[in-house]
C-alpha cells in the first residue's frame, strides 16, 4: 500500500492552480547511512485544494503529515538547465527530470 508519514520542517511555500506546495527537510533515520550532503533528506509536499481554503504554513513550522507519494517526469530542454552559451551538439536536448511528492491526506502542526 502506498502510505507515506513523515515529521519535517517547512522550508519554502508557493502556490500551483489551488494546491500548496511546501519543501520540506527531515533528518534521516540513524539505521539510514549518512549523506556526505548532510543529515537532511528534502521532498515536495501537496496540499490539494489547500490555497481556496487559506492554509497558512509558514517556514521554519514542523509539521506531522500523512499521505501518498507520487512522481511525475518532466523532460526540459538543455538550454533552460544550462541557461548561457551551450555547444551545438547539445542544443535541441533534453534532460529528464522525475520529481517526486508526497500528497497530504491528513497533517497537524506540530510547532510550539
Amino acid at each position: 500500500m502506498n502510505q507515506v508519514t513523515a515529521i519535517c520542517e517547512v522550508i519554502k511555500i508557493w502556490f500551483y492552480n489551488s494546491d500548496v506546495k511546501v519543501r520540506v527537510r527531515m533528518r534521516r533515520p540513524s539505521f539510514i547511512s549518512p549523506k556526505e550532503e548532510g543529515p537532511f533528506d528534502f521532498v515536495t509536499i501537496v496540499f490539494p485544494g489547500a490555497r481556496r481554503m487559506g492554509l497558512k504554513l509558514q517556514p521554519g513550522q514542523r509539521i506531522w503529515v500523512a499521505g501518498v507519494l507520487v512522481s511525475r517526469d518532466m523532460d526540459q530542454p538543455v538550454e533552460e538547465v544550462l541557461g548561457g552559451e551551450i555547444p551545438e551538439q547539445l542544443r535541441g536536448r533534453k534532460i529528464r527530470f522525475n520529481f517526486n511528492e508526497i500528497v497530504v491526506l491528513n497533517w497537524q502542526s506540530i510547532s510550539e
